[in-house]
């Protein structure tokens, strides 16, 4: 995906700052610095929902200095996740794993393994790729379980979110539906200890 493509991204609140004018390098900072979570705007309900998580996120973990942002559609998100673009999004639970797989309207780009699962609320799924840092991912989920009646809201059921999250054997339930589980969901949910080793924080 060129730059042009890139920057048809619509970010909310921004005041024009990231408008395609912007110079690059100046975005590759500002992103850095602040955690973006892609919705897509093919979707009514996708980027309020983006709203309540970033703010929680935002509140609650205050250095990811969250915010939600605006693709054109899921496509153009799995394009900008696996292009190392933006590194976290809301996608439905079957988008993901066609995303996952190279199903659907994904076939054309193909599968993109790297696809990660970082939370569920129910119908969808915050995803990262593999090599998002597991010391941030852990605290994403951290933040978001420990402050689920926060970002409750209808059409997101809690209850059906949890059922992925049951411990059999010390293990996360096994399913098929969705991508892995990214490694800081997996420590956080299996008991283990905040990472402590050193990561870039990007």
């Amino acid at each position: 995906m060129d730059r042009r493509t890139f920057f048809r991204l619509t970010l909310i609140g921004m005041a024009g700052f990231l408008m395609g004018h912007s110079p690059y390098r100046q975005w590759v900072v500002y992103r850095r610095k602040r955690l973006f979570i892609l919705t897509s705007a093919a979707e009514e309900a996708a980027f309020p929902f983006g709203q309540i998580v970033a703010q929680v996120l935002a509140t609650y973990f205050p250095e990811s200095q969250a915010m939600a942002a605006r693709a054109r559609d899921s496509l153009e998100i799995v394009k900008l996740i696996g292009s190392q673009q933006l590194d976290v999004a809301l996608l439905q639970t079957d988008e993901a794993q066609d995303a996952f797989q190279g199903k659907g309207k994904f076939q054309e780009e193909g599968p993109l393994p790297t696809l990660r699962t970082l939370f569920v609320f129910g119908s969808y799924l915050l995803v990262c790729r593999d090599d998002f840092p597991k010391q941030k991912a852990y605290q994403i989920v951290k933040t978001l379980a420990e402050h689920e009646e926060k970002w409750k809201s209808p059409g997101f059921d809690p209850a059906e979110s949890a059922n992925f999250f049951t411990k059999n054997n010390s293990s996360l339930q096994t399913t098929d539906s969705i991508p892995p589980f990214h490694p800081g969901t997996l420590d956080f949910y299996e008991g283990r200890p905040f990472p402590i080793e050193q990561e870039e924080m990007r």
